[in-house]
């Protein structure tokens, strides 16, 4: 089940599991749940464009081991 997004700050994005880091020097952000990159956080982008903190935010799992 989805972790419900905390309303009172924006979302982490580096520690969400829908963000990842890409090989584009110019756009070096990426989110996997809007299917998008940028030059800056994906979760700014996204608050920007909605006007609401990010709906998609998911927890990444721990690493066991």
């Amino acid at each position: 089940m989805a972790e419900q997004p905390d309303q009172s700050r924006p979302a982490q994005c580096r520690t969400c599991r829908n963000y990842f880091v890409t090989w584009d020097k110019a756009r070096p952000h990426g989110c996997r749940a809007f299917n998008f990159k940028s030059p800056r956080l994906p979760c700014f982008d996204v608050q920007s464009a909605s006007h609401m903190l990010c709906q998609n935010y998911q927890a990444k799992q721990a690493n066991s081991g």
